[in-house]
């Protein structure tokens, strides 16, 4: 893996270097508004600012300056994919070394809240110059029987500090769907020739 080193930051619009929602696998991908960009950032990238234990495990949040987040829910809005760029203050081997040490999350403290589980996924390929991850999460909220879970499986590329996001979220703990994984793969690879 290559690994995009973070540089400064800038508030230049991304949009130019955005996918377009004609480059979606299902029709109906629209734009996320500007005000909506934040929250919908710190979902794609795992940013919960509720992360409470361990208390350094939260991801950092990408910059909303500047950044692109397109969107799309699927089958009666069980599932969803969504694409994201913008710029980062850190690069993907930091993203991982905390991913690795914080298998899991909890929000309100240790004994309440939502659960978080990270797991690393092999990364996907990307052209030369630009560092990619996966990382599937899957959050269990109630009670301590995980009986209510979401997952995500989110593909990442990065070149100096400009990170791309993709992102496939279905309901239950259980593997993404093959033709879902397909399609995210193809999301991925166009989103990574959009931006770089």
């Amino acid at each position: 893996m290559t690994d995009g080193q973070a540089v400064g930051n800038s508030a230049a619009d991304l949009s130019a270097r955005a996918v377009l929602p004609a480059d979606f696998p299902v029709p109906g991908a629209t734009r996320v508004p500007d005000t909506a960009v934040p929250f919908a950032l710190a979902g794609v990238s795992g940013n919960d600012p509720a992360v409470a234990y361990p208390a350094d495990c939260a991801p950092p949040a990408p910059s909303a300056a500047g950044a692109v987040v397109t969107s799309v829910i699927v089958a009666a809005g069980s599932t969803s994919y969504t694409s994201a760029i913008a710029r980062v203050h850190d690069g993907l081997a930091a993203l991982l070394a905390q991913a690795g040490r914080c298998p899991e999350t909890r929000t309100g403290g240790q004994q309440a809240g939502s659960i978080v589980a990270t797991r690393i996924q092999p990364a996907p390929p990307a052209p030369s110059g630009v560092g990619t991850a996966a990382l599937h999460r899957t959050v269990f909220t109630g009670d301590i029987t995980h009986s209510d879970a979401t997952s995500s499986l989110t593909l990442l590329g990065q070149r100096g500090d400009v990170r791309v996001y993709a992102q496939y979220r279905w309901p239950g703990a259980g593997a993404i769907d093959p033709t879902a994984a397909q399609d995210l793969d193809a999301l991925f690879t166009t989103a990574v020739a959009a931006a770089f």
